[in-house]
Parts: structure tokens; sequence; C-alpha cells
């Protein structure tokens, strides 16, 4: 088994992604449809309407590429289809921010939808499928790529390049070559609540790609669930990982956290390969053929895990790398532990042994994971945010840190409204508003999001003050009496003589 898991390791290590491409531009093909940065559809007759130059509709299929050039905008598919033909580069191109991408059928590209120096771009609701690479992010941030389908494409599903503050949640990546893959991506990038299953690898990070967050996922089935290659400080939490081949692999990684992430009945459990000084904790190793193993790996911390009914709970293939398995204080939980507990601490009085470099001093009697769950699910609103939008339908996106049972909002302090998914607050009045997100865990523990205030559209004007609009009439009033009595005094009457005068005297000054 060690040289089948080795070798398939070594051949993991020396493929590369080649493949993934760099600087896409949009091919000036004939039939090509552009939304220019005016608003103006080019050419005029292409099989898309707007009447606002804000939401723009498909009308019918398209076999053609879309090249987006214009800020706020929604594009909506209306599920109708935009489909390659022989040397069609992108489905949808987007050079732009603020765009909005919804309910379209992309298929037989070389790329689906690609994003390049866009910002503020959602993609959600749409079917992904038969292309080569889905979705592609080319120094693209602040985006969100929701509730897809992204299936049966040759060669990933999703791939960010360059690319950081990207949250992509609530997917189905399914049959793919790769995934999702975070390609040279650093900071902040989110990978929340996807199912990822049957692809060949599940997730791949890779080339530095430091500091993102891969939390709350499914991964099942795939040859390779989540890869971590020659990058570091990546958050990989709550995940459950079952039926794979081999669940995670780190390789040439450094400070990385697992924790909280069930790796169940793979081949192979949580691999380290040439990595050092990585976090594994609180997490559910259970029947793989390998729990874990190591191989010119040290420094790695391993605590309150439960290693439990694993064919072989830990496999070190070089021989004096030392990691640490307890933090002084407890250690893991290792279903196969022959030692007693006659203090009744909940401690084994005796360590337990895996070679001379590797021991468990504190080894725990029960199983961490069973424990009740008291901690409410950490709700975070992502949009909207505490800013101005100039339409009335706004996107809600939430995430929840666990599974949740039960999933609510309330706006402007009325009651909750029951979701099962991000929404649209659709109808929006202008001025301001306020929304809170609640969520139930499993345990039925409850969390809430902070409160997030935002505006539609121009604030409306205060009301015009009474005392004001009352002293003004009576201004009016009084004005307009005066007036009336200056016409009612009589005037005085000049007489024929007088009046000779006044024009003589006008004359002779002349």
């Amino acid at each position: 088994m060690e040289r089948t898991i080795s070798g398939m390791l070594l051949t993991l290590i020396l493929m590369s992604m080649s493949t993934l491409a760099f600087g896409i531009q949009p091919v000036e093909a004939n039939g090509t449809i552009y939304i220019r940065a005016d608003g103006s559809i080019d050419p005029p007759t292409a099989l898309i309407s707007s009447s606002d130059n804000v939401t723009y509709t498909l009308t019918s299929n398209i076999y053609s590429e879309i090249v987006v050039l214009k800020d706020n905008i929604l594009i909506d598919g209306a599920d109708r289809t935009v489909r390659g033909v022989t040397g069609s580069e992108v489905g949808i191109f987007v050079n732009a921010n603020n765009v909005t991408i919804k309910n379209v059928k992309i298929r037989m590209f070389e790329y689906g939808v690609y994003l390049s120096n866009a910002l503020d771009t959602k993609i959600h609701e749409n079917l992904i499928t038969y292309t080569d690479k889905g979705i592609e992010l080319s120094n693209s941030s602040y985006n969100s790529i929701y509730g897809n389908t992204i299936s049966a494409n040759s060669e990933y599903g999703i791939n960010l390049v360059l690319s950081s503050n990207n949250i992509i949640s609530e997917n189905e990546v399914e049959n793919n070559d790769v995934g999702v893959a975070l390609t040279f991506s650093s900071e902040n990038n989110a990978l929340l609540q996807n199912n990822i299953e049957e692809n060949t690898w599940g997730i791949y990070i890779y080339g530095g790609s430091s500091d993102n967050e891969i939390s709350g996922n499914v991964a099942a089935n795939n040859k390779l669930s989540i890869w971590v290659h020659y990058s570091s400080h990546n958050i990989i939490s709550e995940n459950n990982i079952n039926a794979n081949n081999l669940g995670i692999l780190l390789s040439n990684s450094s400070r990385n956290t697992i924790s909280g992430t069930s790796v169940t009945s793979n081949e192979g459990g949580i691999f380290l390969f040439n990595s050092s000084n990585n976090m594994i904790s609180g997490n559910r190793i259970t029947e793989n053929d390998e729990g874990v193993w190591l191989s010119w790996s040290f420094h790695n911390e391993f605590r309150q895990n439960d290693l439990m009914n694993n064919t072989q709970q830990i496999s070190i293939s070089t021989s004096g790398c030392a990691n640490f398995w307890d933090n002084g204080v407890e250690g893991n939980y290792w279903s196969d532990y022959t030692g007693a507990d006659d203090n009744g601490d909940y401690i084994g009085d005796i360590p337990y042994v895996i070679d001379s470099a590797n021991i468990d001093h504190y080894p725990l009697m029960t199983p961490r994971t069973i424990q009740e769950d008291t901690t409410p699910p950490i709700v975070s609103v992502l949009s909207p945010e505490n800013k101005t939008y100039m339409i009335d339908n706004v996107m809600l996106i939430f995430t929840a840190s666990e599974s949740t049972t039960w999933i609510g909002y309330s706006l402007d302090g009325q009651g909750n409204i029951t979701i099962n998914e991000n929404t649209t607050l659709s109808g929006l009045s202008w001025g301001l508003h306020s929304i809170i997100v609640y969520a139930m865990d499993t345990s039925e523990n409850s969390g809430a999001s902070e409160i997030i205030c935002f505006t539609v559209g121009a604030s409306q004007p205060a009301p015009f003050p009474i005392w004001v609009i009352a002293l003004i009439v009576m201004s009016v009033v009084s004005v307009a009496a005066l007036l009336l009595y200056l016409t009612k005094i009589k005037k005085p009457q000049t007489s024929h003589d007088e009046l000779q005068n006044v024009v003589f005297v006008d004359v002779c000054l002349s």
C-alpha cells in the first residue's frame, strides 16, 4: 500500500498546471457581441435587449462571444445558452466593474467566463459545461462566484490567477480535471460551502497562494481532494473530505492550518510531503487505509485529533523527522491506544509511541469530536455593503461558518424571512435600509450577523418643517393684504393748470 501511495504522490508532484493561461484577450471574430462602455450593443441586431442600459437580457440562444466593457450592469441569460463555435475563445469576457452575470448556460468555449482586471463582479446561478476552462479570474478582486453548476470541463472548473479577496461559495463543481484552483493568488480568497465531487483534483492551491480560507466544503469521490503545493498560511477548516483516493495533501508547504475537518473513508487521509510547521488540530480522521502519512516533514503539530479505525493510523517514511503530537496538556485520541487512565483525568497514563522521534505524551481517552457543540455559527454578510446602490435590486450574499438547518433575514426591522441560499432583495425603496441575517446550526445554536446599513439611490430630502411652511404662508397673506390696502387709498387730483405747468417746466428743462 505504501508503494502505491508513494507512486501516486510522486506522479502528482511531477504534474504541472502548464495549461493555465495569462493575459487572455477577447477575439475580434465575426459575430462577437460587445456591450460598449457607453451602454450600446454592438451590433445593434444582437439577440440582447436593454431598455435602461442597466439590465441586458438574452432574447434567444447566442452562438458567439460576448465582450462586456460597461460598468454597473446586469446580464440576465433568462436560462438561454451562449454556445461557442469553432475557434471561439471566451463565452463572456468582462473587463469592467460591478457586473452581474446570472442564469446563463455557457458551453463549448475555451473559457466560459473570463474576468480581466474586474472588481465587484458577481457570477451566479449559471450552468457552465463542456468548456476547457469554466471560469477564470485574472488580476481581479472582490468578486463573487456562487450558486453555479460547473461540470464536465476538460481542464478546470474555476481558476483564480493573481487575484485576491474573492469569494467562491455554494457551487456544484463536478467532473472537471481540476475543480477549483488558486494560482499565485493570495490574500483573503475564500472557498466556502461548495460541493466538489468526482474531479481529478478537487481543490488545488498552488504557486505561493497564501492567506486563503477553505471552509465548509464537501469534497468527495475525487482522486485528490485538496492539494496545497508551495503555499503557506492557508486555513482549511470544517470541511467534509470523504471517499477520495487521497484526502488532503500538503507538499512543499508550511504554516498552513487544517482544523475541524472530517477525513473519512479515503485511501489516504492527510499526507505531508516535505512540509513543516503546519498545524493539524481538532480533525476527525477515521476509517481511511492510512490516517496520516509523513515524508520529509517535521515540526508539524498534531493535537486534539480523533484517529479512529484507520487501517494504519500513522505512517512515517523518513526516520528522525520529529513532529509534535501534543501541546504539553492534551494530545490526540487513538482508537488503538491500549493504555489505562488510573487517575481519571481522561489522559492516558503512558504515551502513545509512533517512533522514537514522534510520541504523543498525553493521549486522550475519549474522542474530542463527540463533545456537545455549544458554539453558534458565525454569520458574515458579504453583500450588501455599507454603501450606496443606484439600483433597487441588491444581492444578499452571506456565509455561515458551519452547516445550518435554518437561515433567515430581517430587513428594516421587519419579521424574519426564511431563505435557503443567497437571494436578491427586490424592489427596494430609495433611502436608507438595514439588514441582519440569522442562522441555526445542526445543534440548534443560533447566530446572527452584524447589522448592515446601506442606501438605495439618493437619500430622500428631509421634509420641510411645518413651522417654516406656516411662517411662509402667513408672510404671503400679510403682503397680499398690504398690497390690497394700498390700492384702495384715494389718489390725489391734479388740476389742468398744474399739469400744464409741469409739462412746461419739463419742456423748458429739456
